[in-house]
């Protein structure tokens, strides 16, 4: 029998990112805001015949077929309601696949790999959008922070262990009360795009990422 949309929206708030050592792997953003919503989105999808993959590649080509264009239309203000739509709609792919348990280092894989791309396509608009030379140097930070980030999870990670670096983070999270997760690293574009200046928005984003990175990095070397 198929369950009540409220029964699976439940189950869906419950297949959240799990917790590295009680430290939540999702930022403020996703725990306050997104997550409330996506998970919407999620049962509506549990018990249709759609899997997480096709929600990966969907949720890339609305972003990169709204966001891109409106950035490079000057209509910043709408970029940035469809930046936020798109982060929200980010987590339905990972929720989709605990709920079913479908699961899959393919999935895993393609998603941040959609991720990467979709970021990279929307900085590089927003630096051809504002067209100035400080615009082409936060585009470079923020990407810069993007690549720093993952590199030193997936490229350095492997070679001192994983579970170095997710012992790192913890430290950090356990300290900050905070980490520039990816939602973050949307919601300041989104944010700044509503000011006209989304070019700020990636300043701080990379920035941060790149601070945060470093921190870990140096934790992980050190233990």
């Amino acid at each position: 029998m198929k369950r009540g949309f409220w029964e699976r929206y439940r189950q869906a708030r419950k297949k959240q990112k799990p917790k590295l050592d009680g430290v939540p792997r999702d930022g403020w953003i996703s725990r306050l805001i997104n997550r409330r919503i996506s998970a919407l989105v999620t049962a509506g999808l549990a018990e249709r015949n759609v899997r997480p993959n096709q929600v990966s590649c969907f949720v890339f080509l609305l972003g990169v077929l709204t966001c891109v264009p409106l950035f490079l239309m000057h209509h910043f203000f709408l970029a940035g309601i469809a930046v936020w739509i798109i982060s929200i709609l980010d987590g339905v792919d990972g929720e989709l696949a605990r709920l079913k348990k479908l699961g899959s280092p393919f999935g895993a894989f393609l998603d941040s790999f959609l991720d990467r791309l979709y970021d990279s396509s929307l900085i590089f608009a927003i630096a051809l959008a504002m067209n100035s030379f400080s615009a082409w140097v936060f585009a470079f930070i923020g990407f810069f922070g993007m690549f720093l980030d993952y590199y030193t999870v997936e490229l350095v990670g492997n070679k001192l262990g994983k579970g170095r670096m997710d012992k790192a983070q913890v430290k950090i999270v356990k300290k900050t009360k905070f980490w520039p997760a990816r939602d973050i690293f949307l919601f300041l574009i989104s944010i700044f795009s509503f000011l006209s200046i989304p070019h700020y928005g990636l300043f701080l984003a990379g920035m941060l990422s790149c601070i945060f990175s470093l921190a870990r990095l140096g934790l992980a070397l050190k233990s």
